[in-house]
């Protein structure tokens, strides 16, 4: 079997929800693919560069929650969080 890219709309739909969430405040990477019938995702979400470690843990795990949730064929999410920086440096 080859993996393939998940269709644009469910990239679409992956990104809406996931900038809905309290804390997201930007996504920097949706890489999402089809192997078989299970979809894997690589995502890198942005989250207020202040946060003590375990607040962004927090956010990612509940975007990592929210999507196995709400997409049954997920078979594996990563989620990572970057630094949203707010000033200009």
């Amino acid at each position: 079997m080859v993996d393939k890219s998940c269709e644009s709309g469910f990239e679409d739909e992956v990104r809406e929800l996931v900038l809905n969430q309290d804390g997201v405040m930007g996504i920097d990477l949706p890489n999402t693919r089809m192997f078989g019938n299970r979809i894997y995702i690589d995502l890198e979400i942005s989250a207020d560069e202040n946060l003590k470690l375990k607040d962004s843990h927090a956010i990612a795990e509940n975007v990592h929650n929210l999507l196995e949730e709400t997409y049954p064929k997920i078979k594996q999410i990563m989620v990572h969080v970057n630094p949203y920086e707010t000033e200009v440096r």
